[in-house]
């Protein structure tokens, strides 16, 4: 028996983590984006993460990750809840036995379905040192049983705002947390409406940082703004003539980022702020 060698959850990912062709256009072994090192590392440091994000910009990927890297690095009961019991069935198929399949550090650590007394099913699973478990947010059952660790809480801004008569899904979610002193709770959605956003208003609780980009003219580090993206013949005032060859534009100086450009200057900042 050997100790896992110590990784930051990004390392696991780019060590360990390959893409499923089910899953991404362009299947094979990871590599984190810059945005994405900071979104994964921060569960080292903080109990709860909150990931407000737009579409496709990996945030499902994100949770993937971080499961395949406490299975291997700390196991223990694991939570993830979707917006529907449907929904969870979907991404258990779909999305994590996908990547259990083609992880053979994730394959030989999860129990494989046999006969009629299987440990693993599409909802409830059990690894080397722990189960997982796939809820709805729309399931009271499936919130209120046995002590969890982890709880990966997936498109928030999707879900009900009771379950049936048992109350908010989140606080039911997070309290069974509340018995291990080293728990983790990671949430994430795209947001939706201003003051109906639960990822908005967990965001606003939270310390708030962005992701910033160093402008390679005048130096100043700024987060991404819609208001600052300019392409030919528009921009975000004007959204028409060919975003296909799109800029960013520096707030200070005015200085011009093509896209095709836009990665060292990425991996140079590479700090929130």
């Amino acid at each position: 028996m050997t100790k896992p060698p110590p990784l930051s959850p990004s390392q696991w990912a780019d060590k360990y983590r390959r893409l499923s062709p089910e899953a991404s256009a362009v299947p094979g072994a990871w590599q984190s984006h810059p945005y994405q090192v900071g979104l994964m590392d921060a569960v080292v440091d903080h109990e709860k993460v909150v990931i407000m994000a737009a579409a496709q910009s990996s945030k499902t990927e994100i949770l993937l990750n971080l499961l395949g890297y406490w299975v291997t690095q700390s196991p223990g009961p694991t939570l993830v809840i979707q917006p529907t019991l449907e929904m969870g069935g979907v991404w258990s198929r779909d999305r994590l036995g996908p990547m259990v399949r083609d992880c053979p550090i994730l394959t030989e650590r999860f129990a494989v379905s046999r006969g009629r007394n299987a440990k693993a099913s599409v909802r409830s699973k059990s690894f080397d040192g722990g189960q997982l478990a796939i809820v709805g947010a729309n399931s009271p059952a499936g919130l209120a049983s046995r002590p969890i660790r982890y709880v990966l809480i997936d498109e928030v801004d999707r879900f009900p705002h009771s379950a049936k008569s048992e109350g908010d899904p989140v606080s039911l979610a997070e309290a069974r947390a509340t018995t291990f002193p080293n728990r983790r709770i990671v949430m994430v959605s795209t947001p939706t409406t201003e003051g109906f956003s639960r990822i908005f208003s967990e965001y606003k609780r939270s310390d708030q940082r962005r992701w910033e980009i160093r402008c390679p003219q005048c130096g100043l580090e700024s987060p991404i703004e819609w208001e600052s993206m300019r392409w030919e013949g528009g921009g975000p005032e004007e959204p028409t003539g060919d975003p296909s060859a799109v800029w960013w534009e520096c707030p200070r100086c005015g200085g011009v980022l093509p896209e095709s450009e836009a990665r060292p200057v990425l991996e140079a900042t590479h700090r929130p702020a």
